[in-house]
């Protein structure tokens, strides 16, 4: 019988121990899950085992290849489902599948016995109360689940379509009437959290001493495996100490406790139901109390761990320092000296790195090295095809240029190629991306704080799928592995910067009749580009019209002695207008007002919307906003152009521009709650007299909501505002 065993199961729940290691790397006594289930396995009978991995399995593949010099395995890399995996590793004949989730100290002689006995096409192994196989078949269950183990036969396997939409195991017994459940009675459970993962070692050990009382590596009621006694040292089993670990004098180790291999124990220390990874060093007279600590941790002399303090990997722990019951203290840190720990650290509140509701990830602390960049680059380009390209551009101080060059390291080594531009507009990104067909592109900007942005073509946000997946594989560390000769290139994008500025200048005429710009901006490329634009071309007898872009490269307004001041949305409104009526079409973000389907009314252009999730019903949307020719929406130079384009062809003033357009008014407003409900997604909220509307989305990384609301007037908008803010706090507390 062949067996697969499918290691696929991501630990986010885990953290801070296993950052950047799927569950099947946990360790269980010294060993890692995956290492255990072979070996039960083979105790099982079964020699021809094959172990299947995610292509970006991060330190799970090292790994794998390590243990298949120790056991005669097979390694299959897929990211395909697990119906698809089990097809494709196929080899004949029935096969076992286990997926690597957890403890699950079960037998596979008893399910084979079983299996075998009822002659069954597929038998999995469920966690119930019901004992007997065939009364489970008719017995409906409330306390069922399956275990991640199942036995199917060829036919089974060969019924397997290539291309099946199923996803799941789960499905594919649903699907199977004939299915057969055996009930799994050992102490088993999937590892979600680090107390399963104590739990997990503290059964272990219990079931180790039981079943081999007679190795000759227990002495003394202990499993000792370091090949040495430990003089002056008390023991107080069941207690676990791994290969080459050393204890000093007068310690204590009591009940429970779990000492990987490699791992030094100072003096005087006492350790209670505490589980220690590998290569770990503890400082004489050191006090941990079921605590659970990751490998390569230094904790220096007199420091204490309280009950379910969590340790991340390679952190330092300071001399007579205190961490408190249920702390965690992410991977990497370095915790001061004679200090009392009381809350988590770590990079976020909630103890991993996401992007913001502007999809970047902004540092204030100095966690963005260039080694971080490395990683941030190889997580991105994990999540895209090999060959795809990226655009990647840097701004501010010299620092960026360096961060940037690390994440072109992290982009190219994982076969992805890369266009490079610096010191560029956003308007001359966005232009570039649209000429060379890019889909994603990172912005790498260094100031007060220093901020790693990822955006769509036109500015957009990329799609929320794609999002989380490069989430997931930097949290997680799941980075594609390419050979030196499959590389990705790195390219010079800078012509892009000229072509960008031949695209401004074809709008626009050679010389302005009766019209004098002028650009005010604090950002020098900016500034640069509209002097070259403008400067020649005016006239300086004519109306003065002013423009401001502020150094966000994003925000616009336009005064003039006639108008006053007119910002950025009604500049696109008329922009938009004239746009629509040369019979193109326009994409606009979901907060837009409305009053662009007004103007829209009669025109031959059409108005398309998209949000800020991008899934498929966005796909035409997005598209439309990519395109060069629309990047007015998004880049305020761009606009600045095509208003003085409009002013000069149609021979009209700004005031006259602006005189038709429909009265709106906008307003934006965070509303902090103290616990959101999860259900809440993007709304659109319409007042019952229809005379305002205001789109509503939760913020991603905090507990509150934006609400954008429109209205005839000023007034009408805030009022609707403090309508929604108290219906969401009200809703808050209800829930």
């Amino acid at each position: 019988m062949q067996a697969v065993i499918i290691c696929n199961k991501k630990t986010k729940t885990l953290s801070p121990l296993f950052e950047g290691r799927n569950t099947a790397g946990c360790f269980i006594l010294g060993k890692s899950i995956l290492e255990h289930t072979i070996i039960r396995l083979q105790k099982a009978g079964i020699t021809q085992i094959t172990v299947t991995i995610s292509k970006n399995a991060g330190e799970l593949l090292p790994l794998t290849e390590k243990l298949s010099a120790v056991y005669p395995i097979k390694i299959f890399t897929s990211d395909e489902d697990t119906p698809k995996v089990i097809r494709r590793a196929w080899q004949g004949g029935e096969m076992l599948v286990t997926e690597c989730k957890g403890n699950h100290f079960y037998t596979f002689e008893k399910l084979r016995k079983i299996h075998k006995k009822t002659n069954s096409p597929l038998t999995a192994l469920v966690k119930t109360h019901i004992q007997n196989p065939f009364e489970l078949l008719s017995v409906p269950s409330t306390d069922f689940s399956y275990t991640g183990v199942y036995i199917l036969s060829q036919e089974i396997i060969a019924s397997i379509p290539l291309e099946t939409k199923i996803t799941s195991m789960d499905e594919l017994v649903e699907l199977n009437p004939t299915s057969m459940g055996v009930s799994d009675t050992s102490e088993s459970f999937d590892i979600k959290t680090p107390a399963d993962l104590l739990l997990v070692n503290k059964t272990a050990l219990s079931e180790v001493l039981e079943y081999d009382e007679n190795t000759p590596e227990i002495s003394q009621g202990y499993f000792n495996k370091s090949g040495k006694l430990l003089r002056g040292v008390t023991i107080i089993p069941p207690v676990f100490v791994g290969k080459n670990t050393t204890v000093g004098r007068g310690t204590v180790l009591d009940s429970g406790t779990v000492l990987c291999d490699n791992t030094t124990i100072g003096e005087g220390c006492y350790l209670k139901g505490t589980v220690v990874g590998e290569n770990v060093t503890i400082g004489d007279k050191s006090n941990l109390d079921n605590a659970l600590v990751d490998r390569g941790v230094n904790i220096l002399k007199g420091a204490t761990l309280k009950k379910m303090s969590v340790i991340g990997a390679k952190t330092t722990i300071g001399n007579d320092t205190t961490i408190e019951e249920g702390v965690k203290i992410h991977s990497g840190k370095r915790i001061s000296p004679q200090i009392t720990v009381c809350e988590d650290v770590s990079l976020y509140t909630d103890g991993v790195i996401n992007f913001d509701d502007d999809g970047a990830i902004c540092d204030l602390q100095g966690f963005v090295t260039p080694y971080f960049c490395a990683m941030f680059g190889s997580a991105v380009a994990s999540a895209l095809d090999v060959g795809n390209t990226v655009f990647l551009t840097s701004n501010g101080k010299k620092s960026a240029t360096f961060l940037a060059d690390a994440i072109a390291s992290g982009l190219a080594s994982a076969g992805v190629n890369v266009w490079r531009m610096n010191n560029a507009t956003r308007g001359e990104i966005y232009f570039a991306m649209d000429k060379t067909d890019t889909a994603v592109g990172i912005e790498v900007s260094v100031d007060f704080k220093t901020t790693l942005r990822l955006f769509s073509k036109g500015g957009l946000k990329i799609p929320q799928h794609l999002e989380t997946t490069i989430e997931e594989n930097l949290n997680f560390k799941l980075f594609r592995n390419s050979n030196s000769t499959d590389f990705g290139e790195s390219k010079n994008a800078d012509v892009f910067s000229q072509l960008y500025l031949s695209q401004l200048s074809k709008i626009i005429p050679p010389r302005f009749s009766g019209l004098n710009v002028r650009v005010r901006t604090s950002d020098e490329r900016i500034a640069h580009l509209a002097d070259k634009l403008f400067h020649h071309r005016n006239d300086v007898n004519g109306e003065t019209v002013t423009f401001h872009i502020n150094n966000t490269d994003e925000g616009i307004s336009a005064y003039s002695e006639k108008t006053g001041y007119i910002f950025r949305e009604k500049l696109t409104l008329i922009a938009v207008k004239f746009h629509l009526a040369s019979g193109k079409n326009i994409a606009l973000p979901e907060t837009f007002p409305d009053a662009c389907e007004e103007v829209s009314k009669g025109m031959s252009g059409e108005v398309f919307r998209y949000g800020v999730n991008g899934n498929k019903q966005e796909k035409i949307p997005r598209k439309i906003a990519g395109e060069s020719e629309n990047l007015f929406v998004s880049d305020p130079l761009f606009l600045c152009a095509k208003i003085v384009s409009i002013m000069q062809q149609n021979k009209m003033s700004l005031k006259k521009l602006s005189q038709d357009l429909p009265e709106f008014y906008t307003t934006k407003r965070f509303v902090a709650v103290t616990e959101p409900p999860k259900n809440i997604t993007v709304t659109t909220i319409n007042s019952p007299d229809n005379n305002s509307k205001a789109v509503v989305r939760p913020v991603k990384n905090s507990k509150g909501y934006l609400i954008y609301a429109q209205s005839l007037n000023a007034e009408t908008a805030t009022a609707f505002c403090d309508e929604i803010e108290q219906s969401l706090k009200q809703l808050t507390i209800d829930s």
